[in-house]
């Protein structure tokens, strides 16, 4: 696992983080085509493309790279930086020496429209209990680090479409996304309002969780 450290900046006065995981998709075997040929098959990466290798070639490792960028499908009158969550998603051979990911290191696919921000907490565990930190705190902490059992992402959303009611809403509100204090950057110009949104998920790390006893 892969992360980098308030790399975006956007909608927020903050940065926003970002993450790279690594994964070995659940892979079955299926015949396919005329010739009936072996095929591991995992399922979708987050863009959306097939994992199917031929046995012959081996398994192949899943990198997916979850980050802000901005979107070109927008409109005039945007009170900032039009971003969007993306994932950009590639592979490569479990064996052998490989140098490159396939299909890695583009503008990925859209997940998710009008993210303003994007925080990532990485939840621990070590002999004192469990708890929350940074991706900042976790890369400075002394090695070795604790294991990485969960995963929260706290995202700052806004609407696609203004409202009409501009007396509630401030060009410069305060968000709380997780352990973090957003504020909205100010518009240079007179906008339309929009609605903003504080929406949070935990991922656990099954894997890591069933290793604690050993």
């Amino acid at each position: 696992m892969v992360w980098c450290f308030q790399c975006t900046s956007g909608g927020s006065d903050q940065q926003s983080d970002q993450l790279t995981i690594q994964y070995m998709p659940q892979y079955r075997i299926e015949e396919r085509g005329t010739g009936k040929v072996q095929t591991y098959v995992g399922g979708f990466d987050c863009e959306g493309n097939e994992l199917a290798f031929p046995v012959a070639s081996g398994r192949y490792m899943v990198v997916q790279r979850y980050f802000l960028r901005a979107d070109v499908n927008k409109s005039a009158n945007e009170p900032n930086q039009p971003l969007a969550l993306a994932c950009d998603a590639g592979t490569y051979p479990e064996t052998g020496t490989p140098t490159a990911i396939t299909g890695f290191g583009d503008a990925g696919e859209i997940v998710m429209k009008r993210v303003d921000h994007l925080r990532i907490l990485l939840g621990v565990q070590n002999d004192s209990g469990r708890r929350y930190m940074s991706i900042k705190e976790y890369m400075d902490s002394t090695a070795p680090h604790p294991k990485i059992v969960s995963i929260q992402f706290g995202i700052l959303a806004r609407s696609l479409q203004s409202v009409s009611d501009t007396k509630s809403i401030k060009d410069d509100q305060a968000f709380v996304v997780l352990d973090q204090v957003v504020t909205v950057k100010t518009p240079k110009t007179s906008t339309p309002k929009y609605v903003r949104q504080v929406i949070s998920q935990t991922i656990a790390l099954r894997n890591a969780i069933g290793e604690r006893g050993e």
